[in-house]
């Protein structure tokens, strides 16, 4: 193991995917980088400390958020899906405590202050407005008939975007609910998921102690994403660009024909 290994990721600068390359300007600035393979959840985390590099004798569950990769009706709608990813990196007890005794965790009253200025606090209070009044217009109507089965649509309509647009109030205010980081969590931070497509989840770990980063490099070896994994990815990507281009062409021939 060379610190060759643990300071540069495959591909150089030149070879890097643009998802690689922003997911590594996130990260907090630490010298030691790599790129495993997997959820945080499924690697081999030594009994090492991230913060000192001393034993560990805890590990602390660090979760972040990061946007779901949803293209286009992500863009379109200006809301956010997020996925939650977690990583149980080991601390030793003084570091622990001292990350206990800095974090400021989310409170109930800030996460419902946040909810009451979201944007989709108006369609919830539209909706709820609108329930009481569709339901009592609707009661009594049988839905064999054209005016009750207007009104029952009208009350189930109303219902839908109440629950639709909470749940994505919940999905898109996901990152205000987590335990913010400290300087001690971000001595092992770790980035979105930075795979192409169809490859498995692959994530860039940024390292504050180097006792750590090789510990945490030996024990998932079989993991690293290596300079000829970065090339195959590179060789594969326009060949499954074009495939899906292909693909799309043909069902919309496909539809064309049967339209026709």
């Amino acid at each position: 193991m060379t610190n060759a290994t643990l300071n540069s990721l495959p591909g150089g600068a030149d070879n890097r995917f643009a998802a690689q390359r922003v997911a590594a300007q996130s990260l907090a600035p630490h010298t030691f980088r790599l790129e495993l393979r997997g959820a945080p959840n499924d690697l081999a985390w030594p009994r090492i400390c991230a913060y000192c590099g001393a034993g560990a004798s805890e590990q602390i569950t660090v979760r972040k958020a990061s946007r779901r990769r949803r293209g286009r009706r992500s863009r379109a709608s200006g809301l956010s899906d997020f996925k939650v990813a977690s990583a149980p990196v080991p601390f030793c007890a003084g570091c622990a405590q001292e990350h206990r005794a800095t974090v400021q965790r989310p409170t109930t009253l800030g996460v419902l202050f946040g909810f009451l200025f979201h944007p989709l606090i108006i369609p919830i209070v539209g909706a709820g407005y609108f329930l009481p009044i569709t339901f009592r217009a609707a009661r009594g109507l049988s839905l064999t008939e054209p005016a009750g089965q207007i009104g029952w649509g009208l009350f189930a309509l109303m219902l839908f975007i109440i629950v639709w647009t909470t749940v994505l109030w919940w999905r898109t205010t996901t990152p205000s609910r987590l335990e913010p980081q400290t300087e001690i969590t971000r001595a092992c931070d770790f980035s979105a998921d930075v795979s192409q497509m169809f490859e498995g989840e692959r994530r860039i770990y940024a390292m504050r102690n180097e006792t750590f980063a090789q510990a945490f490099e030996a024990a998932n070896a079989d993991r690293r994403w290596t300079e000829a994994d970065q090339a195959r990815s590179r060789r594969w990507a326009p060949v499954l660009a074009l495939a899906l281009l292909v693909g799309l062409a043909g069902i919309v021939g496909v539809i064309a024909l049967f339209d026709g």
